[in-house]
C-alpha cells in the first residue's frame, strides 16, 4: 500500500478521538505509579516533511527558505504561540489542549550521520551513535 493510500484511509485519526477515554481508565494506575508516562512514537516513513506537519509559523527563516513549500499561517492549526498542526492533525489538537499529547521538537543524537540509512538503523535499534 502507498503511503499516501494509507494515510488516507487509515483509521488512525478517527481512532484518535476514542484516546482520551481509553487513557482515562488507566489514569488512577498512572497516578499511583509516580510519574509513570509513556512515548508513544509514529513514524511515517517515506518522505514526511516534518517541517509542514508540526509548523514553526513564527520562525521566518521557514517561510523564507520555503516559499512555495510552506503552509501559510492562515492555513494551520494553531497549538502555541510558536508551532501549528497541518490541517490534516486536526483531532490531535484536541488532544493536546488536554494535555495528553506533547510535541518533542530538535531531539536528535550527537555527532549526527550524513547517511540517511545509517541514521535510521541508530534510531529504530537505539544503537549508539
Amino acid at each position: 500500500m502507498k503511503r499516501r493510500n494509507f494515510l488516507k484511509q487509515s483509521t488512525l485519526a478517527s481512532s484518535l478521538f476514542f484516546v482520551p477515554n481509553f487513557v482515562k481508565a488507566f489514569e488512577q494506575v498512572a497516578k499511583k505509579s509516580l510519574g509513570y508516562k509513556k512515548l508513544v512514537i509514529i513514524q511515517l516513513s517515506g518522505g514526511n516533511d516534518g517541517l509542514n506537519t508540526v509548523i514553526p509559523y513564527t520562525n521566518d527563516l521557514y517561510y523564507s527558505n520555503r516559499p512555495e513549500l510552506s503552509i501559510k499561517k492562515n492555513k494551520l492549526i494553531k497549538v502555541t504561540n510558536e508551532l501549528g498542526f497541518h490541517t490534516s492533525l486536526a483531532p490531535l489538537k484536541n488532544l493536546y489542549d488536554q494535555g495528553y499529547l506533547s510535541i518533542i521538537n530538535n531531539v536528535g543524537y550527537p555527532n549526527p550521520s550524513r547517511s540517511h540509512f545509517r541514521s535510521s538503523d541508530i534510531w529504530q535499534t537505539a544503537s549508539g551513535a
